[in-house]
C-alpha cells in the first residue's frame, strides 16, 4: 500500500511537473525558407542607444565611398533601397558560405569584413565586388532565431573619407574575446557604437542582369548555388514581447 502511494504522489509530481514546462514552454515566431531575404537592424541596446534609436527596424543598404565597387554598408528607412541578399555556396556547411547581394551591375557583389586600423577584433562591413567572404550563415541548427552570424553587429557614426562634413550610420562586426584568467567576455563594441543584430526578411530572388560572357567566373553573377535561407515575413510586425527567452 506504501508503496503504491509512493508511486502515486511520484507520478503526481511528475505529472504537475510536465504541466509547468508546458505552460512556460518557450515559442518563436514563426519562420519561412526563400532564396533571398532583407537585412533588417534591431538595436539590442535600446534604453542606452537614444542616438541610435531611429535606426531600428531600418533595411540594410549600401554608401558610395568614391571607390567603385567598394562601397560601405549602411541603412535605409526605405524597402525599395534595400540591398537583396542570398546565400550562395557549394555546401550547406557554414564555413563555405557567402551573403551575395543582388546587383544592379553585371558584376557580382558581396559582404566582406575589413580589420579596422590598429583593431584585433573589429572589422568594417563593405560591399566588394567579385570576392566577398565566406563564412556567414543565417541560422544555426541549435537556434531558434535567424539573425545573421557571425557576431556581434555594431552601428557606428562615422564621417566618409572622401565627405569629412558628411556622418553617416556604418556597421562593424566586434569578435567576442573571453579572459580566462579573469573569467570575464568582452564583445568588444567600439566606444560611441551600438550593438545591433541583422534580422533576415523574406524577399525575392529576382533575375540577374545581363553580364558579358567575358567577366571572370569569380565575378561574373550566378544563382547555381544559391542556398534556402531562414526569413522572417515582416520584422516590423513581430511582437518580440510573446515570444521567449529571445535571442
Amino acid at each position: 500500500m506504501l508503496n503504491m502511494y509512493v508511486f502515486a504522489t511520484a507520478l503526481g509530481l511528475a505529472s504537475a511537473a510536465a504541466v509547468a514546462a508546458a505552460a512556460v514552454a518557450p515559442t518563436y515566431p514563426p519562420l519561412a525558407v526563400l532564396k533571398a531575404f532583407r537585412l533588417v537592424v534591431q538595436v539590442t541596446e535600446r534604453s542606452t542607444s537614444n542616438d541610435f534609436a531611429s535606426i531600428h527596424n531600418t533595411y540594410i543598404s549600401n554608401i558610395r565611398t568614391g571607390h567603385q565597387g567598394h562601397d560601405l554598408l549602411g541603412q535605409t528607412e526605405n524597402a525599395d533601397k534595400a540591398l537583396t541578399f542570398y546565400l550562395n555556396g557549394t555546401t550547406t556547411a557554414q564555413e563555405y558560405m557567402r551573403v551575395l547581394t543582388e546587383s544592379t551591375t553585371s558584376v557580382s557583389s558581396g559582404i566582406r569584413l575589413d580589420p579596422d586600423e590598429g583593431s584585433r577584433t573589429v572589422r568594417t562591413a563593405y560591399l566588394i565586388e567579385g570576392a566577398a567572404d565566406v563564412g556567414f550563415s543565417l541560422k544555426h541548427p541549435s537556434e531558434n532565431y535567424a539573425f545573421l552570424h557571425p557576431e556581434t553587429w555594431a552601428a557606428c557614426k562615422e564621417k566618409l573619407p572622401l565627405d569629412k562634413d558628411r556622418e553617416v550610420i556604418v556597421f562593424k562586426q566586434a569578435i567576442t574575446t573571453t579572459s580566462h584568467m579573469f573569467g570575464t567576455v568582452d564583445q568588444n563594441i567600439p566606444k560611441g557604437c551600438v550593438s545591433v543584430r541583422l534580422l533576415p526578411e523574406c524577399a525575392n530572388l529576382n533575375d540577374l542582369p545581363k553580364f558579358s560572357s567575358y567577366l571572370p567566373e569569380q565575378i561574373t553573377p550566378s544563382h547555381q548555388h544559391v542556398l534556402g535561407s531562414h526569413c522572417y515575413k515582416d520584422v516590423k510586425a513581430i511582437d518580440w514581447s510573446k515570444y521567449g527567452p529571445g535571442p
